[in-house]
């Protein structure tokens, strides 16, 4: 006999949105207040350990919302749903698995002492031949929705800005280019912060949604 659709659906207590998106912004905050590659690879890793947490912690207020109640005295449902193999915790932490929050890398080069940053072409401002270092940029892959390519640009303006401020002090003609790239280096930065806490909160929710199908299933 299946469950009641009643029962299935009342969890709505056991996931906050509002405390995950929130969580999200605080350590974008923390971590994003200067942009490098640490600081991106930090936040990413942060972000993903949120999301998946977030997911967990409902499947496990499920199972003992389940297992501790009126369904406890019910040993054919018990048997199924506590399954080491196909059970309900096991099928959605395989979910979690197969959809996972990938954090990816990349690395570029970038010359460590520019002669001259080029407001039009940040890329190639970071061109210049010269002494040339590597840093590695760090996103997040949720549901083949990349982020890398967002945080690598993030990367190479926050590089650029930099290289501004260090000429602003001797030439005031960057003052203008300076505040361009403040603006666009917070743009971007919003563009990122948004984007992923949305990809987060729909990854979290297809989550839910996964597990519904299931308990319908018993």
């Amino acid at each position: 006999k299946k469950l009641d659709n009643m029962e299935v659906h009342n969890f709505s207590s056991f996931l906050d949105i509002a405390k995950l998106e929130t969580d999200v912004l605080e350590k974008a905050e923390l971590f994003l207040s200067n942009i490098d590659e640490d600081s991106l690879k930090a936040f990413s890793d942060e972000v993903k350990k949120l999301a998946e947490g977030t997911l967990q912690n409902y499947i496990f207020k499920v199972c003992d919302w389940y297992t501790d109640s009126k369904f406890s005295d019910n040993q054919e449902f018990l048997s199924k749903f506590v399954d080491l193999k196909t059970g309900y915790q096991q099928t959605m932490l395989n979910w979690i698995e197969q959809n996972c929050i990938v954090v990816q890398q990349q690395s570029f080069e970038y010359p460590e002492y520019p002669e001259c940053p080029n407001m039009k072409n940040p890329k190639q401002s970071m061109a210049i031949t010269g002494s040339v270092g590597t840093v590695i940029a760090t996103g997040l892959l949720i549901f083949g929705h990349p982020w890398l390519a967002l945080a690598t640009e993030l990367l190479t303006i926050a590089l650029t800005y930099q290289v501004y401020r260090k000429y602003q002090s001797s030439q005031n003609q960057y003052k203008m280019e300076l505040e361009a790239y403040e603006l666009k280096l917070q743009s971007l930065k919003n563009d990122l912060i948004n984007g992923i806490t949305d990809d987060l909160i729909t990854w979290v929710n297809r989550g839910i949604e996964y597990s519904n199908s299931i308990l319908e299933s018993y």
